[in-house]
């Protein structure tokens, strides 16, 4: 029970950050407007280095295990696709330094 909510949490958490860093559609090939696209890919700036590095250390790890989690049920259930896109996960070092961080959520989005 307690791993659920861990994983629930942690879902809630990255997609938070994947709206707040931008969302893309992945720009798989072979994609039309009608079938979709083919993942959902989810940007996240994450101080791994740096003064508050130790706050980004376990979240790439915590991150994928949700995506794992998400991807083993077949993904978002996208109504206009009207069927489940699997997602990805890009996690980019922003150093601790603000300044990078904005420009990493500016490319992301």
């Amino acid at each position: 029970m307690k791993k659920k909510k861990l994983i629930f949490a942690v879902l809630a958490i990255v997609l938070a950050v994947g709206m707040l860093a931008g969302c893309g559609n992945g720009g798989g090939g072979g994609t039309t407007k009608d079938e979709g696209p083919e993942f959902i890919l989810i940007g996240i700036p994450n101080p791994a280095t740096g003064p508050i590095g130790s706050f980004g250390i376990g979240t790439p790890w915590a991150e994928q295990l949700v995506v794992d989690a998400v991807n083993a049920d077949g993904g978002i259930y996208i109504e206009e696709f009207d069927r489940k896109i699997p997602i990805k996960i890009i996690v980019i070092d922003t150093e601790s330094n603000p300044t990078k961080a904005a420009e990493v959520t500016q490319r992301l989005s």
